[in-house]
């Protein structure tokens, strides 16, 4: 059953992708790679925003080896 029009979620629920803000993340090595204490495969993983810290953001951000996309 689907919640009505204008109904906030129960707690727990998974928001929208589409509007929390997160980034798509791959690798661009064949057997993956590690960076801020996670593993990146070549295919796209998405990690929230709001639960990595500024510092784990720009590690990952910066590595040449990732390929990175924000959304939202």
């Amino acid at each position: 059953m689907e919640p009505a029009a204008g109904s906030t979620p129960a707690a727990g629920d998974t928001p929208d992708p589409q509007l929390r803000p997160h980034m798509v993340v791959r690798s661009r090595l064949p057997l993956g790679r590690r960076r801020a204490r996670r593993s990146f495969a070549p295919a796209e993983t998405t990690l929230w925003l709001d639960d990595l810290s500024e510092a784990d953001r720009t590690a990952i951000e910066s590595d040449p080896m990732l390929i990175v996309r924000r959304v939202g």
